[in-house]
């Protein structure tokens, strides 16, 4: 697969890897979340940033949320820690990307064949070339099924 990203003129610095199948608490995300700014070249500022964890009220899901500051502006993501990643940490930082317009790059998966993903930040035109070559995941795959109430679902303090 390093062979394939190299083709592409991919490098470490471009994109994280990790193991799908290990996000049961919270320092799983939290370690990802880092690699995504380190990716993005530290690009994304963020300010303020803090993590919380802990059963939902009802003990229905173990959630993390993320806050921080972007652009003036608070944000919060929540995902899943049922034990497999939950895209919406991806899906949510490129919504935030593209309200504010920054920058071309967004987070892309890259098919791995396995249980493990590879995020990376690409412009379109790299996004374009990994399309091509049928490199990019679904990322529907990788979507957990959540409940209607998951919208309301909050950390129980």
């Amino acid at each position: 697969m390093e062979d394939i990203l190299k083709k592409f003129n991919l490098s470490y610095e471009n994109y994280t890897w990790f193991d799908c199948e290990s996000f049961d608490d919270c320092d799983n995300y939290i370690g990802l979340f880092e690699e995504l700014l380190r990716v993005s070249a530290f690009r994304i500022t963020l300010e303020n940033i803090q993590w919380q964890e802990g059963w939902s009220e009802g003990k229905e899901s173990y959630l993390a949320e993320v806050s921080f500051d972007y652009k003036s502006h608070t944000q919060t993501i929540k995902v899943s820690c049922d034990g497999w990643f939950d895209p919406d940490l991806i899906i949510n930082l490129n919504s935030i990307i593209d309200i504010n317009n920054d920058f071309e790059e967004r987070f892309y998966p890259i098919e791995t064949g396995d249980q493990t993903l590879i995020i990376a930040f690409l412009n379109m035109q790299q996004y374009s070339e990994l399309r091509k070559n049928n490199l990019i995941a679904d990322i529907k795959k990788y979507t957990l099924r959540k409940d209607d109430k998951w919208d309301t679902l909050r950390i129980a303090k």
